[in-house]
């Protein structure tokens, strides 16, 4: 048990980072699993492989979501928070599809497994790296591998797991519509990457209202998140491209400012 609680919270030990490991390449496996299964003729062509690749999943994730139920402090407080409750949706729609039989050609059920990829919030530990970032960009100067190294990880993971989740409910908002083009969750990804980055090229348009509500919420998220690129990648751009001139002209200017306030 004391080897179970290391390798799910113990951030010190080796087991911790093994087994996280492991599972943010079981959770980016599982999603795109999912994705690629949108696909018909590739999901009539390997059904078996993904049925059996699904009861991998499943097990793996079932035993990880019981051993932290087990072995939490307090175990109901993790089950309402919003991480146990990411946690519960990851694995409830294969439990219903695998195990009844009725919900078996419900889509949406399959397809929503892909909200795993919000698991990988705690793997990520975002909002600790936005806290450790800002506390030592106030704190001291720091290089390329500290405080920009985590900006960009936050910033990457948020751009790809909009587009996933917009690609998704797009595909399950829009799959039904007479002559759609969201023929399964690729193309629901690639319309999220015209909207975000406000191209739209036309190919690809929504047809029904709730479609178009989450074309207008996937752009405005997209502004936000260029507003957010331009924040992170602009002062580690300027650094990395003329950061020694740049410190260089401060110091002078800093040192012609002391030589005026004496003379």
């Amino acid at each position: 048990m004391n080897l179970i609680r290391r390798a799910l919270y113990d951030e010190r030990s080796r087991a911790y980072h093994i087994f996280h490991d492991v599972l943010s390449i079981a959770i980016l496996v599982s999603v795109v699993t999912v994705i690629v299964e949108s696909v018909r003729p590739i999901a009539e062509q390997y059904a078996s492989f993904f049925f059996w690749m699904e009861i991998v999943f499943l097990t793996l994730f079932s035993i990880e979501y019981v051993a932290r139920v087990i072995t939490a402090p307090r175990p109901l407080r993790y089950i309402v928070s919003p991480m146990g409750i990411v946690d519960f949706i990851a694995i409830l729609p294969s439990f219903l599809v695998l195990i009844v039989p009725a919900f078996v050609e419900y889509r949406s059920l399959r397809v929503l497994r892909v909200i795993r990829i919000l698991r990988l919030l705690r793997l990520f530990r975002v909002l600790k790296l936005i806290a450790n970032a800002q506390r030592q960009w106030r704190g001291r100067e720091t290089g390329w591998n500290d405080v920009q190294w985590y900006n960009i990880q936050v910033y990457l993971f948020a751009v790809f797991t909009l587009i996933g989740i917009a690609g998704t409910l797009a595909y399950l908002i829009e799959s039904d519509a007479v002559g759609t083009a969201f023929t399964d969750i690729p193309q629901g990804m690639w319309w999220a990457v015209q909207t975000m980055s406000s191209s739209g090229y036309g190919d690809i348009i929504p047809q029904t209202g709730l479609g178009k509500l989450l074309g207008g919420i996937t752009m405005i998220s997209g502004l936000a998140l260029f507003a957010m690129l331009v924040t992170v990648m602009g002062r580690t751009m300027q650094k990395a491209l003329f950061g020694s001139f740049l410190e260089e002209e401060q110091k002078g200017s800093e040192l012609q400012k002391e030589i005026k306030d004496k003379f």
